[in-house]
């Protein structure tokens, strides 16, 4: 049997939210799933994992960049409001799914998961 050590990097990519997941570290988490490696994860990478998660995949950022755009597109009026309607729909879609990803308890309830203690 292979065994394979991971580091931080690894859990980054394997805990993201998902639409920002590695597919490499998915394979080799299944890997390991199915008996094909011995996967370790040193205890200090879950911790380490936390901050880059929570930080890197925010999505406030991102979503009031594309607001912020569009309000400004709207006014000169180089995007319809039909179109505006729908991206402030899409980004709002966005912005709370990750936000339930990232286990924000405000989101998480509003998308119908129960809180995460």
């Amino acid at each position: 049997m292979t065994h394979v050590f991971v580091e931080t990097n690894w859990v980054v990519a394997y805990a993201a939210p998902a639409h920002a997941r590695v597919r490499e570290a998915m394979a080799l988490a299944q890997k390991a799933a199915s008996g094909e490696i011995r996967l370790y994860v040193p205890s200090v990478c879950l911790s380490e994992a936390r901050y880059p998660i929570r930080t890197k995949f925010h999505p406030r950022r991102p979503a009031e960049t594309v607001r912020n755009y569009m309000a400004w597109a709207m006014a000169e009026g180089t995007v319809t409001p039909e179109e505006g309607s729908v991206t402030r729909r899409v980004v709002d879609r966005y912005e709370t799914s990750v936000l339930a990803e990232l286990g924000h308890r405000r989101h998480a309830a509003f998308v119908g998961e129960p809180p995460r203690n």
